[in-house]
């Protein structure tokens, strides 16, 4: 029997029987935040696989036009799921069609929490696992997968260290509480109120930047104005002197 020492730092260093090692020989699903989720996950009823819950969409495309909206990760905002597309194209090959309703989930780097729900048709990075719901609501849905219930799951479950990523089963096998319409509109309720005061919040943050901004712009000009000013004057004094000191040579020439 094997015990380790009580000053061993147990997110670090932890001891797993063989009969619980699923999978890939890896330590990284077997952390302590992992199994906690866990923990907290058995007390919820009716809890699906993800992909029991959706239908996964997966349509490469190589005829991309200027017309076409794409995205990448980089439009995507961390945990509000916000996209903010541009213009500007990349000199890609292919990307993954999605359509309005259809969630786009980062497989690459998932700590970063970029899922979106998509309010457009468009065209996709192909770092996006792509997928529309068949059982519950999908903002509800987008919710839950972008909370930290899934966060702390997925982020111990990437491959590779340069670019770590997410596979399309460990996605899939995700757990989903299904809950009635009622609770789910609830949740869904809640994040808009929550989600309308951070942006209040953020507007109002904004609006007193924008008014410092233009104080100290005013500052600002107030002080070359003063500078201004300063020089003037003394380019007017030496003016003066210099005249002053004319008028003495003239005065001085008829004595």
């Amino acid at each position: 029997m094997f015990e380790l020492s009580p000053h061993i730092d147990k997110n670090e260093i932890f001891l797993v029987n063989l009969s619980e090692i699923k999978g890939r020989l890896d330590p990284h699903p077997y952390h302590s935040e992992r199994i906690n989720t866990f923990k907290k996950l058995a007390s919820l009823q009716n809890l699906q696989k993800l992909k029991k819950v959706v239908i996964s969409k997966k349509t490469q495309t190589n005829n991309i036009s200027q017309d076409d909206i794409c995205i990448g990760l980089e439009n995507i905002e961390r945990n509000t799921g916000i996209c903010i597309p541009t213009k500007e194209k990349k000199d890609i090959n292919s990307e993954n069609i999605f359509n309005k309703g259809h969630i786009l989930f980062s497989k690459l780097r998932p700590y970063l929490n970029k899922i979106y729900l998509a309010e457009f048709d468009g065209l996709c990075s192909t770092e996006f696992h792509i997928f529309t719901s068949k059982l519950v609501n999908p903002e509800y849905l987008t919710i839950y997968v972008r909370s930290d219930l899934i966060v702390s799951q997925t982020k111990h479950l990437t491959a590779g260290n340069a670019l770590p990523r997410l596979q399309t089963e460990d996605i899939d096998n995700l757990h989903i509480p299904i809950l009635a319409e009622e609770k789910q509109q609830q949740i869904i309720d809640l994040y808009e109120r929550n989600r309308s005061k951070r942006s209040f919040g953020t507007s109002k943050t904004e609006s007193r930047k924008n008014d410092i901004r233009r104080l100290m712009e005013s500052i600002k000009k107030t002080f070359e104005d003063i500078k201004n000013t300063i020089i003037y004057i003394r380019n007017l004094s030496k003016s003066v002197i210099a005249n002053y000191e004319i008028a003495i040579i003239d005065i001085k020439a008829f004595i």
